[in-house]
């Protein structure tokens, strides 16, 4: 791992559900949620989060060229983001930082694994889902995430917690780089056998520059277990706002290909 300086340059890839049906990339990011580090005016009424938020501690930034995704450490060495954020791998970075514009840690992709399904012009049951290792040992106060066990069911209606390096409006595309995390519920649990759609209509979600990124429940002690990746938003048909819904692939559908693929990275 690297000491690397970010220009704010380093934007979302911003393309519209339509043109994901056409092959282009995806990328979502936080809207209307708690900005994590920064000035206050980067985001609408959101507060500044501790340092020591749990949601710091697994969440990075994976970059290509000039595109920008998020990911989920899942072990020491591993981090798992979504299908169309993987290019060559030798071009990606995992950076560890709260804010991309300032000083970060960057790791090199020594590989990356695509889920072999991966359907980018599927509606429904895309497995969206890749896994990346990386070279080096974590910065300090960097650790895998939590992953929601497989007996947890999500309800409907359920809050649970999203966060993300993307755009903090989508219509001014503004304040990608900066990790930030919301809040938002469960629209439908039963969307497919592997997906989630969760309810942006409020304001508040995912858009350009998060894919790739985390979702959360909380548990009753507060604790944060992963158990959603970012992957598009939904419905197919409605405008590229990030007002109205966004799909998530669940980890625990594809815990068979994370194995597989951490096992052949680390050969």
């Amino acid at each position: 791992m690297k000491n690397n300086g970010f220009m704010l340059a380093l934007l979302a890839v911003l393309c519209t559900r339509s043109a994901l049906a056409f092959g282009l990339a995806e990328d979502r990011s936080i809207i209307g949620g708690t900005i994590v580090k920064g000035p206050n005016d980067w985001i609408i009424g959101g507060d500044l989060v501790p340092e020591t938020d749990p949601v710091l501690k697994s969440t990075v930034a994976v970059t290509s060229g000039n595109s920008l995704c998020t990911g989920s450490l899942i072990a020491k060495d591993i981090v798992v983001t979504a299908a169309h954020c993987v290019s060559n791998a030798t071009e990606m970075s995992v950076v560890f930082t709260r804010d991309l514009a300032k000083s970060g840690v960057s790791a090199e992709v020594l590989g990356a694994i695509i889920n072999p399904n991966y359907d980018p012009f599927g509606s429904k049951d895309n497995s969206d889902i890749a896994v990346l290792q990386i070279k080096g040992t974590l910065p300090r106060g960097y650790t895998s995430a939590a992953i929601m066990p497989t007996k947890t069911k999500l309800n409907n209606g359920q809050v649970v917690k999203l966060a993300g390096f993307g755009i903090s409006n989508a219509f001014t595309h503004v304040g990608a780089g900066v990790l930030r995390k919301v809040n938002v519920n469960v629209r439908d649990s039963a969307f497919s056998r592997s997906e989630v759609t969760l309810d942006q209509t409020r304001g508040k979600g995912a858009c350009h520059g998060d894919s790739g990124g985390p979702a959360f429940v909380i548990t009753k002690t507060g604790q944060l277990q992963l158990w959603g990746v970012t992957s598009r938003g939904a419905p197919d048909d409605t405008a590229d706002d990030c007002a109205h819904g966004a799909v998530y692939t669940k980890i625990n559908s594809h815990r068979s290909f994370i194995s597989k693929a951490m096992a052949q990275l680390r050969r």
